[in-house]
């Protein structure tokens, strides 16, 4: 099933837009994984962690995976981060 980009960027911008009001209702920053269906179907994994009043989304490339962040989502303080698995 082929992915469009404007499908996968519109429900990053939706993970960016809840971890931000997250954020901002104080949720626990404890890493947190899970899957969410994309509107095209296609299941999505991801990682949240951290808190902040900006997020941000890290998306792979390529033949990667969310794990590809590890360092990124190790080191990074004050901000929601999520990592995500497309398909």
């Amino acid at each position: 099933m082929r992915r469009s980009h404007s499908s996968i960027a519109a429900w990053a911008l939706g993970c960016a837009l809840t971890a931000a009001a997250e954020a901002a209702m104080n949720v626990p920053s404890l890493p947190l994984t899970g899957r969410v269906k994309a509107p095209d179907g296609v299941d999505i994994a991801y990682t949240a962690q951290g808190s902040g009043p900006l997020a941000i989304v890290f998306i792979h490339g390529g033949l990667a995976d969310r794990s590809f962040w590890s360092r990124q989502l190790a080191e990074i303080k004050g901000y929601r981060l999520v990592a995500l698995d497309l398909g």
